[in-house]
């Protein structure tokens, strides 16, 4: 799911503030990973929890980059191996 949420973040402007409780989440699991930059806290005023997302790192980038590359592939093996159709 954190990685799911990376490519999500590969579009976003930075920084970016989250709140949603599943995204703090995945956002936990990218900073232990170091593929982003950022930090956690909790609101004084309501005592929510937030995330403030400054950057994907080069690490996040190289493994956007390898993933892209992968489906590319994976795409190209595809339609390599696909029938050809006689109608």
């Amino acid at each position: 799911m954190s990685l799911y949420f990376l490519h999500q973040l590969e579009h976003a402007a930075f920084p970016l503030r989250v709140s949603d409780p599943q995204a703090l989440r995945c956002i936990e699991e990218l900073l232990a990973a170091q593929m982003i930059e950022g930090g956690l806290g909790t609101s004084a005023a309501d005592q929510h929890s937030f995330a403030i997302v400054r950057r994907i790192t080069p690490r996040g980038r190289a493994h956007l980059s390898l993933t892209r590359h992968a489906a590319l592939a994976d795409d190209a093996a595809r339609q390599q191996h696909r029938p050809l159709r006689d109608d």
